[in-house]
């Protein structure tokens, strides 16, 4: 059931309507003026409300459902070329935005291959740089340690032969001594006796720079009427870091 009745249009002539509407139907009935609902100029809203008996209700209503009474005399064929020329621009636009877009990727991806580029060629030249010191600070410390080396085996060999004429006898003369960089050690010489080559083994083996002493061969002879032993000793240096 409704709730109220509204009545619009030429009010002077409906005030006996709004009346008689309200007595027969019990219903709250109001009248409201037709003119304020629609968005037009003061000056046109004026010249509207003059006739007091005439309305123009049925004019004007049309412009507010002008969406909905409207008559549309365009032909099918139009419509749908005209939605298919929007589809097309659409489309067009759509492939020139993505066209875009991955001309931005591109360039961006571009940029980065560029810059890494030169700056693995700046680290290439630094690089290339340091390799030359390097290589040169290399040679010269393989001279430095060659010369350590060369110094420090000269001054070994020396103290070699000190302590071998320490620990050899008078009835001992050695005629070949040899070592080499693995630290092998040979004597050869001549004794007096083989007792004075077994001596002069045990000599050795309580000194610092000899181990693991033995006699390679022992061989006699004579000469000038002298018993004499050929000998022939070798042994491992121990060489002190």
């Amino acid at each position: 059931n409704p709730n109220i009745l509204v009545i619009t249009g030429s009010l002077p002539e409906m005030r006996e309507l709004e009346m008689a509407l309200g007595e027969a139907t019990h219903i709250p009935v109001r009248n409201i003026p037709y003119l304020k609902g629609f968005p037009v100029s003061s000056s046109l809203l004026q010249s509207a409300s003059l006739p007091k008996n005439a309305s123009f209700f049925g004019i004007a209503a049309p412009i507010l459902s002008y969406d909905e009474v409207r008559v549309d005399l365009v032909p099918e064929d139009i419509k749908l070329k005209k939605l298919i020329e929007q589809r097309a621009k659409d489309l067009m636009r759509t492939g020139v935005l993505a066209l875009v877009f991955f001309v931005l990727i591109f360039f961006i991806l571009i940029t980065k291959i560029y810059f890494k580029s030169a700056y693995l060629k700046s680290l290439d030249s630094r690089f290339k740089v340091l390799n030359t010191e390097a290589q040169k600070l290399e040679s010269d410390f393989e001279k430095i340690s060659l010369m350590k080396n060369y110094l420090f085996n000269r001054g070994f060999s020396l103290e070699v032969l000190t302590e071998l004429y320490d620990v050899s006898g008078l009835d001992l003369e050695l005629n070949d001594i040899r070592f080499d960089e693995q630290g092998k050690f040979s004597i050869r010489g001549t004794a007096e006796s083989m007792s004075a080559v077994f001596s002069f083994v045990d000599s050795m083996e309580k000194t610092k720079y000899f181990k693991d002493v033995k006699t390679k061969y022992t061989t006699k002879r004579k000469e000038a009427g002298r018993d004499l032993t050929d000998f022939e000793i070798v042994c491992d240096l121990k060489k002190e870091t």
